[in-house]
């Protein structure tokens, strides 16, 4: 057999006195569904505290021999039980997401309802992938953070003695 290939059987039975009518075309693809994703990660489009977006990215998993149709991408909420997918930006069946195995999300989208993520929480993406036979399990990752430069003091009087750096 070839894997991705479709293949078509008929069966009939045999009694002492004969053979019955052919039963009706099968078609079986000699496929799965895709295995598991090996890691998944999170990680800040740029370094440092002015983190705009984070990445979300994944290594490719072996197809289960038909082409992967889709990736389903979803995001823990702060009750770090729930996940939600994500499809205004992170929409794994675009071909420029299933290509590059990865996607960016704007923090200010994990930050409102339905993930209401706050300053410190991590960042906790899982990510399956699919072909024409169905899904795999889901692979969980993270690694990022939400963080925020610090907002400028406000109301603070110039005290030379508390503020002055020599």
């Amino acid at each position: 057999m070839i894997a991705g290939s479709d293949y078509v059987f008929r069966v009939r039975a045999k009694s002492t006195i004969d053979y019955s009518d052919w039963s009706l075309p099968v078609t079986i693809p000699a496929a799965s569904v895709p295995e598991p994703i090996a890691s998944v990660t999170t990680a800040p489009d740029v370094p440092g505290l002015d983190m705009k977006n984070i990445i979300v990215s994944w290594e490719k998993p072996f197809d289960g021999g038909l082409p992967i149709t889709r990736y389903t991408i979803k995001f823990r909420h702060i009750d770090a039980e729930s996940f939600s997918e994500e499809t205004s930006q992170c929409l794994g069946s675009e071909s420029d997401i299933k290509n590059n195995l990865k996607c960016t999300v704007q923090i200010g989208i994990l930050t409102t309802d339905p993930y209401s993520l706050s300053w410190g929480s991590e960042i906790i993406a899982k990510v399956s992938a699919s072909n024409r036979i169905g899904e795999s399990i889901y692979t969980e990752g993270g690694g990022a953070f939400i963080v925020s430069r610090p907002d400028r003091p406000i109301f603070v009087s110039n005290m030379p003695d508390v503020t002055d750096a020599t």
